[in-house]
């Protein structure tokens, strides 16, 4: 089982914001154009490295003492 995969079971979405969520959702409602909205376009960055990190990644491996591989690779993934 992958860590995003518990975290939507115990949390729900994982979206920080509404109009990100792939599950939930729904449009700012102080927002006049998701095309152009910075505050989006910054989250949705960082929702996506989040969640590319949580879904590739099992509780074994978040559990495993090869921390340094890990970090390894989420630093490649981040930089990418």
């Amino acid at each position: 089982m992958r860590l995003g995969q518990v975290l939507r079971l115990i949390d729900g979405p994982l979206a920080p914001l509404p109009c990100l969520s792939r599950t939930a959702y729904r449009r700012c409602p102080d927002c006049a154009d998701e095309a152009t909205c910075t505050v989006r376009r910054v989250f949705e960055d960082m929702y996506e490295a989040t969640v590319s990190i949580m879904d590739r990644t099992t509780l074994a491996d978040a559990i495993s003492d090869d921390s340094d591989a890990k970090n390894a690779a989420q630093v490649q993934l981040i930089a990418r």
